[in-house]
């Protein structure tokens, strides 16, 4: 009688950690979602700066294209 009462005592334990498990997933996937999506869009928008800087300060010239041309391509 009481080893069956530990037993369910245990089940219960477990299913309350696995739910507190599952909330705190879902509590922490929407703003790791939103901090990776801003971290990439800022190095991406680093990138273009520096590709920006490096036509404009070496004023390099691809075929006929001036450098003011080559950072619209």
């Amino acid at each position: 009688m009481m080893r069956e009462k530990w037993r369910r005592l245990r089940w219960y334990g477990k299913v309350a950690l696995h739910f507190g498990k599952l909330s705190m997933q879902s509590m922490m996937e929407y703003p790791l979602n939103f901090a990776s999506g801003v971290c990439v869009e800022l190095a991406y928008m680093l990138i273009k700066l520096v590709y920006l800087y490096v036509v404009l300060t070496t004023g390099m010239d691809v075929g006929s294209l001036t450098p003011d041309m080559v950072i619209w391509i």
